[in-house]
């Protein structure tokens, strides 16, 4: 049997928070390994990623027609318009004229959804160069990353991108690069590239490497420990309300507030008094 191995895509959060690598590898199934979570805006990112990639007439491993959305994304990305199917597509089309002008040109024909099924990890990569040094990966969003920085969960994607990419082609990536865009049509977009020759570069990847060694480790089970954060719902954390339900503590609890001018009240007149 196969034993669990994190997603490229899901790194990023699991740095966030080992514990969510911790629920998802107690829930894992061989059968649903690639398992996407779907929503009408992941829906219509399958949209636009296969208009951009068709468009482009990328090389895809089999017919193009088996990467294609199916009815039933095509109705859910629809629900973000009023269930309106041919303003959806006239809106994902103009996104992807944007990002077709922003992707990097190469010689030959891009590779789509390359898929890499390495003994520690898998990932699926948008965009991959016939000689294998070069790929990028399609972010359509509604916002711009801050600064013009890549994201953090995104620059560790990237990373296990190029670790996956070294394993099965024995091949060094040069550059790696995410391509933000605006998913409501494409009034703006972002062209941000990794430099993978650096020995910074390499050292976080080689830091990523031993990280997933660790998550696929039974000392997971004793070092996991929920990061309970503001940014949790950004991270799309699909335990955010079990995880919060069970650990913030619950209204009426010795930890709330009222409790403290109690104390304040008690004839302490400077915090020196508290010693």
């Amino acid at each position: 049997m196969v034993k669990w191995r994190p997603r490229a895509s899901s790194l990023g959060y699991y740095v966030a928070c080992d514990a969510r690598a911790l629920w998802d590898r107690s829930k894992w199934e061989p059968e649903c390994e690639e398992e996407r979570t779907s929503s009408p805006p992941a829906d219509l990112g399958t949209v636009e990623h296969f208009l951009l990639q068709d468009g482009m007439r990328c090389s895809f491993p089999g017919p193009p027609a088996d990467h294609a959305p199916t009815a039933e994304q095509l109705a859910s990305a629809s629900e973000l318009f009023g269930g309106d199917e041919t303003e959806m597509l006239r809106i994902a089309r103009k996104t992807t004229v944007k990002a077709a002008g922003l992707m990097p040109k190469i010689s030959g024909t891009w590779h789509a959804e390359t898929e890499i099924l390495a003994p520690f990890m898998t990932g699926h990569l948008d965009f991959l160069s016939p000689d294998f040094r070069l790929f990028v990966d399609l972010k359509t969003t509604g916002r711009p990353p801050e600064g013009r920085r890549v994201k953090r969960e995104h620059l560790v994607q990237m990373h296990a991108y190029y670790l996956l990419i070294r394993w099965k082609y024995r091949v060094t990536p040069e550059r790696g690069y995410v391509l933000y865009v605006d998913s409501r049509g494409g009034s703006w977009g972002m062209l941000i590239s990794i430099d993978f020759t650096t020995d910074d570069a390499v050292g976080y990847a080689d830091w990523l490497f031993d990280y997933v060694r660790y998550l696929r480790s039974s000392t997971l089970k004793r070092g996991a420990f929920p990061r309970l954060s503001t940014k949790c719902k950004d991270l799309f954390c699909p335990y955010y309300h079990d995880c919060h339900g069970s650990i913030v503590p619950p209204s009426g609890s010795m930890s709330e507030a009222p409790e403290v001018p109690r104390i304040a009240n008690a004839g302490v007149r400077s915090l020196k008094e508290l010693a």
